[in-house]
Order: structure tokens, then C-alpha cells, then sequence
């Protein structure tokens, strides 16, 4: 374990990524907060806001922000997607270690800590953490996860369903590069199917009982609050792509069975938002999933078996309707 000190914690440095498109009422309390917490600190860092195109005065305030501090630095550029703007962000930074912040969320006072813990542990190539989920001023605290080192692949898919963030997730830029992390681009729900490679690729990482950040439940206008069919249709094709994948693997019987429930587990739980789409809309992506309905077989819970059976009895837009 390094000793920490002030000269250890220069050598280190961190970048926070932060795609922007139209959060103009939330993006400076996001940077805000990073700012507050670092700024008496000795750590190296920098706080990179990715413009995607914003069509809002998005744009502006980053500029603005930049004005006011070093740290902050701001790349406009054509929208091209949420995973555009951080695989940008990435060939635009090189510090060591990457954080992957959402602009309409924000940090609290244990990131401080969380740094700590990263600079005597520069061995990992990743760390997760723990997470703060927020919904109209309610606290909800995640305690997914207790301290723990180089953790298998069942510890890390043991809950299913609520690891895919990118945001919880701490990379060492040169193991992303070096393994070619980068986020698939022109999909929905990227971070699911990152999540499935990053975990594969390497578990030498340390799991941090830590929960610096604060996760803004269904803002309005946002994917999750609003979802189109494309969220659907590429949820369909990430858990088909990634089960082939899976399968191409060396893994135990066990492992494979975990991952295998993980990608089916996240379709089910996903589908469970089509209430908000109109009848026809439903029936499209439901006879979109009828075509791949492989990429749920594999789902373990009880509730995601019992929902396969009902479905050979009632049929799958039946079961959706009344289980969803």
C-alpha cells in the first residue's frame, strides 16, 4: 500500500467526464459539487464537460464555468450520443484515473475518501462503489456491496440487477485503452452492455463501501421517465449480443449461468416500463422481443420464471400487461 501524502496524491490525477445535452437547470450543481469537494484538496484533477450538441443554454453555462475555474474544461461538438461524449471525453483527458458523471446528478463529501482509498490501491484497474438514489428530495441509500478485493464474477452479478452504471464505476484509463472499454455508440442503455465487458475483461478490482454519489431519479425528460421504443429494441439487442458473447467466454458453469440471468434479468426489468408507451407501440416491441425471445430465457429470480411460464400459457403481450 502506498503511504499518502501530499506529494502522492500530486502524482496521481483524476478526471470527471461529464457529457452535456440540455441540463441547463442541473449541470452547475453537478460541477458545483464536484468543485466544492476537491478545491482544498491536494489532489489532480480536472473536470471535463463534453457539449453534445445542447440546443439549450447548456452550452453557455459550461463556458461559463470554465471561466471561473481551471479545473473545468469544455469541448463542444456535434450530438452524437451519451457514449459519443464520454468515448470523447476519454481521448480527451490523460489522467489516470476516469470517472463517468451525468450531468443532472451530483456528488457529496465521500468522494474525498474514495480518492484516498485509490491512491494506496493504484494496483486495480477499476473500483465500484455504492450509490445515493434521490427522487423528489427522498434519500434512498444502495449498501449493494461491503469492501472487498478482487472480487469473482459472482460477487459482482450477485444482485442482478442495478450494477450497470458507468457512474459507479472507477477505470484506470490505460486498462480501458488497453482493452478497448470504450462505450458502444448509437445504442440506449449503454452502460449495461459496457458493464458485461468491463467485468469480463478483468475483475483485479476493488468493490469500496462508498457512496459519493447522488443518482437523480426519473428527471424529467430523461430516458428512463420517457421512454421510446428505441430504449426497448436496443435493450432486446444488448442482451442478445452480450449472451453470445458471454457464451464465447471460459467461464464456470456457475459464472456463466449468473451472467446469462444478469442480461435476461435486465430485459424483463426493463420491459416492466412499457405501460408508458401506447398499445401500438407496445405491440411493436413486443413482437420485436417474440423475434429474440432467447435473451430472456436465462433470467433466475423467481418472478422472471414465473413470467416465462405464465407467458407459454397466456402469451407474451398477456403476460407483459398483467405482470408488468
Amino acid at each position: 500500500m502506498l503511504q499518502q501524502n501530499k506529494e502522492t496524491k500530486k502524482q496521481v490525477s483524476f478526471a470527471f467526464i461529464v457529457p452535456t445535452y440540455n441540463v441547463e437547470s442541473y449541470l452547475q450543481k453537478c460541477i458545483r459539487s464536484i468543485e466544492t469537494q476537491l478545491a482544498n484538496s491536494n489532489y489532480q484533477y480536472e473536470i471535463i464537460i463534453v457539449d453534445d450538441g445542447s440546443t439549450d443554454s447548456s452550452g453557455e453555462i459550461a463556458d461559463k464555468l470554465s471561466n471561473q475555474s481551471e479545473h473545468v474544461i469544455v469541448f463542444h461538438k456535434p450530438n452524437g450520443g451519451l457514449s459519443d461524449a464520454r468515448n470523447f471525453g476519454v481521448k480527451n483527458t490523460s489522467a489516470d484515473y476516469l470517472f463517468f458523471i451525468d450531468a443532472d446528478d451530483y456528488i457529496n463529501s465521500d468522494i474525498l475518501p474514495l480518492l484516498d482509498t485509490i491512491v494506496q490501491n493504484l494496483n486495480y484497474d477499476y473500483f465500484v462503489t455504492n450509490l445515493i438514489y434521490e427522487k423528489n428530495g427522498q434519500i434512498e441509500i444502495q449498501n449493494q456491496y461491503k469492501n472487498m478485493q478482487n472480487p469473482s464474477l459472482s460477487d459482482l452479478f450477485q444482485n442482478n440487477t442495478r450494477i450497470n452504471s458507468a457512474y459507479r464505476k472507477i477505470v484506470k484509463r490505460t486498462f480501458l485503452i488497453n482493452n478497448n472499454l470504450f462505450f458502444k455508440e448509437n445504442i440506449l442503455s449503454e452502460d449495461f452492455e459496457w458493464t458485461v465487458r468491463l467485468y469480463t475483461k478483468s475483475q483485479n478490482c476493488l468493490i469500496v463501501d462508498n457512496h459519493y454519489y447522488n443518482y437523480i431519479l426519473q428527471r424529467p425528460g430523461s430516458i428512463l421517465s420517457t421512454p421510446k421504443v428505441k430504449f426497448f429494441t436496443d435493450m432486446v439487442d444488448i442482451s442478445r449480443d452480450s449472451i453470445e458473447y458471454i457464451k464465447s467466454l471460459n467461464l464456470s458453469k456457475n459464472e456463466e449461468k449468473l451472467l446469462l440471468s444478469y442480461c435476461s434479468v435486465n430485459v424483463l426489468t426493463a420491459f416492466r416500463k412499457l405501460k408508458k408507451l401506447s398499445k401500438n407501440d407496445q405491440n411493436t416491441i413486443i413482437d420485436y422481443l417474440l423475434k429474440n425471445k432467447n435473451c430472456i430465457k436465462y433470467a433466475q429470480p423467481v418472478k422472471c420464471k414465473i413470467f416465462n411460464l405464465a407467458s407459454k400459457i397466456i402469451g407474451y403481450k398477456n403476460a407483459f400487461r398483467i405482470m408488468g
